[in-house]
């Protein structure tokens, strides 16, 4: 307690631990970490690996200007505080309680904090303040490898929420609606995967989701994903028009922790077909958009 730690440039950042068999909790409190950096591993400040049920409990300590750089792909991840669990153990076993967090940068995801396999409990005070990612444009205090499947409109893509609120809780059934039947989706609404907090994972550009429905005609059942989405706006799937339908989508980019209160990496998906609109005739009770210059 009361430490102040500058300036460090290592592999994982100013403080590095690895539990083993018979390791200790850690409490770490009234401390200050300041302009510390991971170059290719993690944390800038703080990493902690193997957690396995130990307790990590960090209160009224301040990180400012920590740097998570990734390198070769390599790293990147939580500016301020990485952690990782090698196995899906329930329960909380990361503490934050009234710490402040400010301005800290990671290259990949988690401009703060970031957790892998694992879901923190925030107490008290908790403050967060222009911790960012990518190239320090986007506004990301916390992340966390992706733990289910939404669907979101595309205006909400990057999200900075300034309160974290964690959550186990899987969908059961994801709604999309005003999808046109026979044409090209052109609404405002995408897949994408999502961490505890329920944003997009942006660092996922790798994964893909597959589509099927026994009801629903689509014409492409694998999607890549880019940033945490996948974008079905190209896609054509067709149906009875003013009606309701469900397919399901499967991401390879989730793996199922036993803590998740279901399994994510499948879901149901509820479609609701609109109507023909302005530029579109009926055609087989489906819709297709009019040739150019076509006046009836």
């Amino acid at each position: 307690s009361d430490t102040q730690i500058d300036g460090a440039y290592t592999l994982n950042g100013a403080i590095h631990t690895e539990f083993k068999t018979g390791s200790v909790d850690v409490s770490i409190s009234s401390c200050t970490f300041n302009e510390n950096e991971g170059y290719g591993g993690h944390s800038g400040a703080l990493t902690f690996e193997n957690i396995d049920g130990h307790q990590i409990i960090i209160s009224e300590s301040t990180f400012e200007s920590n740097v998570a750089t990734q390198v070769n792909f390599a790293g990147g991840y939580g500016g301020a505080f990485y952690a990782q669990n090698s196995s899906s153990a329930e329960g909380y076993m990361i503490t934050f309680d009234s710490c402040t967090f400010n301005q800290n940068f990671a290259t990949a995801y988690g401009g703060a904090i970031y957790t892998n396999e694992i879901m923190p409990a925030y107490e008290g005070n908790n403050i967060f303040f222009n911790n960012t990612v990518s190239d320090g444009s986007i506004v990301n205090h916390y992340g966390s490898k992706a733990v289910k499947l939404g669907v979101i409109s595309s205006d909400d893509l990057v999200q900075s929420k300034d309160n974290p609120n964690p959550s186990t809780e899987v969908p059961s059934v994801l709604e999309y609606s005003d999808a046109g039947t026979g044409v090209q989706l052109s609404g405002h609404h995408v897949f994408a995967l999502l961490d505890f907090y329920g944003q997009v994972v942006l660092d996922d550009s790798e994964s893909i989701i597959s589509v099927s429905s026994s009801d629903i005609l689509i014409d492409t059942t694998v999607i890549n994903a880019v940033s945490g989405v996948y974008d079905v706006q190209s896609s054509n799937w067709t149906y009875e028009r003013s009606q309701t339908a469900s397919l399901t989508i499967t991401s390879n980019g989730i793996l199922n922790y036993e803590f998740m209160e279901a399994d994510a990496d499948s879901v149901e998906v509820e479609v609701t077909f609109r109507n023909c609109q302005s530029g579109e005739m009926v055609y087989d009770d489906s819709c297709e958009v009019c040739d150019s210059g076509t006046s009836l």
